[in-house]
């Protein structure tokens, strides 16, 4: 991960790969993720492989149940993505939550470019929509979960307003 950001050689490197016809994901494996921010390690990292034009974006998370409480943290184990309840049961974390929530935010980025370039050939102003779609950018630079929000709340509702236009 740290080489495909970097400004002077990341690019390269994609377009290099790609031109072979590789497929170019990113992988992160960090251990104790209670110390690593949800907004920037889960929920940011799949935007971030869809800005940077990858093909996916992979994380590491231990799954699994330390002692009687998987999500006690005081035994040093708080790290899983999905925990195996004492009734044999999956449940998930916050971890995985944020990462499912970044996955959607690109879900929605990407169905509100499409209706950009749909809109547009209808000769319509697409100004506000282009900023939205742009934003994530800022977002990932000034990690707010209040900030999130409403940008996707406001994603969300251009994409149908955007929808309805004929």
């Amino acid at each position: 991960r740290p080489m495909l950001k970097d400004p002077a050689r990341g690019p390269d490197v994609i377009r290099r790969l790609k031109a072979k016809g590789c497929s170019v994901w990113t992988y992160e494996c960090n251990l104790y993720l209670q110390m690593q921010d949800l907004l920037t390690y889960c929920r940011f990292y799949p935007m971030e492989a869809y800005t940077m034009d990858l093909d996916g974006a992979a994380v590491w998370m231990s799954g699994g149940r330390s002692g009687d409480d998987g999500f006690d943290s005081s035994d040093g184990y708080d790290d899983g993505a999905l925990w195996m309840g004492n009734d044999r049961k999956m449940t998930t974390t916050k971890r995985f939550e944020a990462f499912r929530e970044g996955l959607e935010d690109v879900a929605y980025v990407d169905r509100l470019k499409r209706e950009i370039a749909r809109v547009k050939t209808l000769g319509k102003d697409v100004s506000a929509a282009e900023r939205l779609a742009a934003a994530p950018k800022g977002l990932m630079a000034k990690p707010s979960q209040e900030d999130v929000d409403a940008w996707r709340l406001a994603v969300g509702e251009e994409i149908n307003r955007l929808v309805r236009i004929k």
